[in-house]
């Protein structure tokens, strides 16, 4: 599996990091975690063409993690008219929003997008990856609120059997991060820095079963140089510091 950052930013572009979106590759396919960086110029940049997104998991309904799909969608809708991913999201929301989107700009409602409602457990498979939703609970308020919906992916590649989780924004303490995260191994571990210190968040890191872990999703008033070496001296475990543009094989 390989895997390519899109964006590691916090809630709001910085100089040098875009806000969230991940992009891999399995068995030849093409996938989404995110669409918050400006995916349309990204995807064009490494060269990969719309339509060979074959999905697109989104971890929650905030900007700096869906705003690059409207521009995705609207090229799609007249310009790349192949594009025609499956889209995975917290809430059918999103769908009435981008069709409304799509019906002021062009008059009307355009291409019909495959939109699916996430909910808990396995929630797509083809014949290179498996993908596991768990609900975790960023910024809950309302827990029948769709805006407060938000999941953690756990992706299976089918040839290697190699397991990566993506947790997604997570509470500050993180007593959100998937139980499976602790009791079943994982080849890499993608985690977030924006909303908890990673120093106090250490030993309950340090718990997760992973061959690595990736930081993303960084923001460094948070946590800056000295928090991040805290939680690299307390994991057995590899970690890096995600950077936008930087590609990993899992």
């Amino acid at each position: 599996m390989k895997i390519k950052f899109l964006g590691t930013s916090h809630g709001v572009p910085e100089r040098d990091r875009r806000c969230t979106s991940v992009l891999f590759e399995a068995g030849g396919k093409h996938y989404l975690i995110d669409a918050g960086a400006p995916i349309a110029d990204e995807l064009t940049r490494a060269g990969v063409p719309f339509a060979d997104i074959s999905a697109i998991f989104l971890t929650h309904l905030h900007g700096d993690h869906i705003n690059g799909l409207v521009h995705f969608i609207d090229l799609s809708n007249w310009f790349y008219k192949d594009s025609d991913p499956l889209i995975f999201t917290p809430s059918l929301d999103l769908k009435t929003a981008l069709e409304a989107w799509e019906t002021m700009l062009t008059g009307g409602p355009g291409k019909a997008f495959r939109y699916t409602e996430i909910t808990a457990g396995e929630i797509y498979a083809d014949e290179a990856i498996r993908v596991v939703a768990f609900p975790t609970q960023h910024h809950v308020v309302d827990r029948d609120s769709f805006k407060r919906r938000s999941y953690a992916f756990a992706v299976t590649e089918i040839a290697t059997g190699k397991r990566v989780l993506f947790t997604g924004d997570l509470r500050p303490d993180m007593c959100d991060m998937p139980e499976d995260a602790f009791t079943v191994g994982y080849d890499c571990i993608i985690t977030e820095a924006a909303h908890g210190y990673l120093d106090k968040l250490a030993p309950r890191l340090a718990q997760c079963k992973t061959k690595q872990m990736i930081i993303s999703h960084i923001y460094h008033r948070t946590n800056p140089t000295e928090r991040v070496e805290t939680l690299r001296a307390a994991l057995d475990e590899p970690m890096t510091v995600a950077e936008d543009g930087q590609e990993f094989e899992i």
